[in-house]
């Protein structure tokens, strides 16, 4: 289907809600993706700012997101929509654990 009609999918968001005994209730965005032919269009920048609205509707008080070091081009737009970049400055620690490990730490 083309674009015009309404029926192709070029982008998505995908986000949840969680709580910060910080902040309050926060909003994660865990994707935010635009097919390549369609950035620069203000697609993302919809996309992000309708995660924002849903949010602030529900009563959160940060977006949280991460960023890929090399992605260059996604730091850039988001700085340029006032976000601020906390690695370092929170001495956070991004850390997974999964498959044994996960396992392992399962166990009673």
């Amino acid at each position: 289907m083309s674009p015009a009609r309404g029926h192709t999918k070029i982008g998505y968001a995908l986000y949840f809600y969680s709580y910060s005994s910080w902040v309050g209730r926060v909003i994660y965005m865990e994707n935010l993706y635009v097919m390549p032919e369609f950035r620069g269009k203000g697609i993302g920048k919809a996309l992000m700012s309708k995660v924002a609205q849903l949010g602030l509707a529900a009563d959160c008080t940060q977006l949280h997101f991460t960023v890929l070091d090399g992605n260059k081009s996604s730091l850039n737009f988001y700085f340029s929509q006032g976000c601020l970049n906390l690695t370092g400055k929170m001495s956070y620690q991004f850390m997974c654990c999964e498959g044994k490990a996960l396992e392992r730490l399962a166990q009673p």
